[in-house]
């Protein structure tokens, strides 16, 4: 029995894995497809780091967005092109409020961090530019073709495992098998966007095209850009990846494998898009709804930690005790 492309995505939402190991590139290995800090042809990958075994992008004033299933505390190390610093602050309003899968973490002390640049959040205009993939069909004569056009491209940066120089570039199913923690990136176009569980998501699909890219598990919190008007924007935080045959596998396909569909006059009435539920899709929560929240919550510095905030009093009590000491001399 077939089923229709939203009713899929709604079933597939509860079988996410807990941690969506890599960054695959199709035609391209681990090193290749590395962001260069050297000559970043696009800037927005300088915002990704690695954190807890998985990316985070940085928003700018010490913040930083990953996906809330991402576990981190205040000992988790955040690292980027050889360097490193601790969280000092985790805020899980995005979650407790609206029930996202996205998590605010502050980091203090990234004097050392010379490669890292912010990220912003696109605006409302960028995401009403963003267009999904659209099928249709041709006829020739007698014939009819199927028909698709491209959905906008989005750049996916994540900091799985990837794939070793030793696997097959050229392969349609090929599992990660290189080192993880290095930020990597591919390109893919928007396949569809979908509301699931009451968020809006963003999909894009794994094509068997050199630079096509494909999330795995541990790259939930890494970002989908999008380019709007000559700059770069995140429209979304990756949060899952689907079918899960393996969480560390990826299987490239074509829109080409769509197939019509015939009524009993031999004209098309509609496409079947089941085929291309087969391959590789990456899931982010579109950031669009929550955009004026984290504007907001990354515009502060966090409250001191408990421990730091009792310091902090006992050093102004300390103060005062001396002052009032002085002036009764």
């Amino acid at each position: 029995m077939k089923r229709t492309f939203s009713a899929f995505f709604s079933a597939a939402a509860a079988l996410f894995p807990p941690a969506s190991e890599a960054i695959i590139v199709y035609g391209e290995s681990n090193g290749q497809a590395a962001a260069d800090y050297a000559s970043a042809e696009n800037p927005a990958l300088a915002s990704v780091v690695a954190v807890s075994d998985s990316p985070a992008v940085y928003l700018g004033n010490g913040w930083f967005l990953t996906a809330n299933h991402v576990s981190i505390s205040d000992s988790t190390f955040i690292s980027q092109n050889g360097q490193y610093a601790k969280v000092s602050h985790v805020d899980n309003t995005l979650n407790s409020s609206f029930g996202a899968d996205l998590k605010l973490f502050y980091v203090d002390g990234l004097e050392s961090f010379t490669s890292l640049a912010s990220a912003n959040i696109a605006t409302a205009d960028a995401y009403s530019a963003l267009t999904t993939v659209s099928f249709g069909a041709a006829r020739t004569g007698n014939a009819y073709n199927l028909t698709y056009s491209e959905g906008t491209h989005l750049t996916l940066a994540g900091a799985g495992y990837g794939r070793s120089d030793s696997s097959a570039l050229d392969a349609e199913t090929v599992a990660s098998d290189g080192i993880k923690g290095t930020v990597r990136s591919g390109e893919s176009s928007l396949f569809a966007m979908q509301n699931l569980n009451g968020a809006k998501t963003l999909i894009t699909m794994a094509e068997a095209t050199p630079g096509s890219a494909q999330a795995q598990s541990g790259d939930s919190g890494g970002g989908m850009f999008a380019q709007f008007e000559n700059e770069w924007y995140l429209v979304g935080t990756i949060t899952g990846v689907s079918p899960n045959i393996s969480t560390s596998t990826a299987i490239f396909g074509s829109y080409g494998e769509a197939s019509l569909t015939y009524g009993s006059d031999g004209r098309p009435n509609g496409v079947d898009k089941s085929a291309l539920l087969e391959n590789s899709l990456t899931i982010a929560t579109s950031l669009e709804d929550y955009a004026e929240t984290i504007s907001s919550i990354i515009a502060t510095n966090p409250i001191p930690e408990p421990l730091e905030s009792a310091i902090l009093s006992g050093a102004g009590a300390f103060a005062l005790a001396i002052a009032a000491r002085r002036r009764r001399k």
